[in-house]
Formats: structure tokens, sequence, C-alpha cells
């Protein structure tokens, strides 16, 4: 994982996303589970890009967290809140 939040920084946000979404499926086939302190620099990722993400973006992360058993600190949900509703128009 701490592959994974290094190369974010230089792939594209749909990319990252995309990659998230295995995780889930690696840990159901092989057992890896990435640490929490991982999930957490990820997590940062996520929220520094929050505007650049669309709802099956934010929808697929939070089910990836949810799978892997992660829950994201309160601020980073709250920005992923706010996207929501922007991205929604709500």
């Amino acid at each position: 994982m701490q592959c994974l939040a290094f190369f974010s920084l230089f792939l594209h946000l749909q990319v990252a996303v995309v990659l998230a979404l295995a995780l889930p499926f690696l840990s159901l086939s092989f057992g890896y589970v990435p640490a929490k302190h991982e999930l957490d620099v990820a997590a940062q990722l996520v929220q520094a890009n929050a505007d650049e993400l669309d709802g099956w973006e934010i929808g697929s992360l939070v089910w990836a967290a949810a799978r892997l058993g992660y829950r994201p600190a309160d601020h980073v949900m709250d920005t992923l809140l706010r996207q929501v509703l922007t991205v929604f128009d709500f």
C-alpha cells in the first residue's frame, strides 16, 4: 500500500480509485489487508483531491474502505460528503 500511496501522487486520480477497488478483491483472494497507517495515507490523498471525484468514485472508495474494515477519519468522510452534495447539486 505504501507503493500505492506514493505512486497515486503521480497517477491520475481515477487510476488510484480503480487500484483501491482491487484491494478488497486481493483481500478476499490472498488475505492481503493493508495496514491502517497505509490506508490513512491513502485517505489523506483522497481528501486532498476530493473535488476531482465523481459520485461513482466516491461510492467505490467508501465501499472498498468498508470491505477492508477501514473507517476513514471523520474529516475525510465530511470532505467526501461535501463532494457528494456538490456532484448531485444538493
